[in-house]
């Protein structure tokens, strides 16, 4: 069991304590018991509310629902652990191209490959388009826009150097 107090002003407008935030507080909830306390502050009254209660199934879903929300909305940078001080230059130099080719193509940096993408592909140092392939979100597509110059890149042999026009 859980408890809430509520502690209630009379509204002379209403003529009678204004009950909405208990109202909505109990729509979600298994009412278990309230105690009333009528009280006087600087001659008002105050109606006092003391409510145990259980959470209801519904307030329990509603409650794993926004959970599951927050969760999905945090940002996942788990790829920053993939970059090393030996491979952090080849990944720098992949996001300035990567940059570079989504301003000529009009489309978003992560359209091209997501940081997550290119944190693997310096991790795993792919020497062929087959095992660049093996890398998850790079498929047949990418492979055949950007597979060669990804892999001219992470070997150093581009003519191009990143970042530059």
């Amino acid at each position: 069991m859980l408890l809430k107090v509520f502690t209630l002003e009379f509204s002379i407008s209403l003529g009678k304590f204004d009950d909405q935030e208990v109202t909505s507080f109990l729509v979600r909830k298994n009412l278990g018991t309230i105690k009333s306390y009528l009280i006087e502050k600087n001659g008002e009254p105050y109606l006092v509310l003391v409510i145990t209660y259980t959470i209801s199934d519904k307030d329990i879903k509603l409650q794993s629902k926004e959970s599951e929300y927050s969760l999905s909305k945090q940002k996942d940078e788990s790829w920053k652990e993939l970059i090393t001080k030996e491979n952090e230059s080849v990944f720098n130099g992949l996001r300035d191209w990567r940059y570079e080719t989504s301003k000529k193509k009009g489309v978003p940096s992560y359209i091209i490959f997501t940081n997550k993408q290119l944190a693997e592909i310096v991790s795993k140092n792919p020497t062929s388009l087959n095992q660049l392939s093996q890398i998850d979100g790079i498929g047949p597509g990418k492979i055949e826009q950007y597979g060669t110059q990804v892999l001219e890149l992470i070997s150093g042999k581009s003519q191009e150097t990143p970042g530059a026009r």
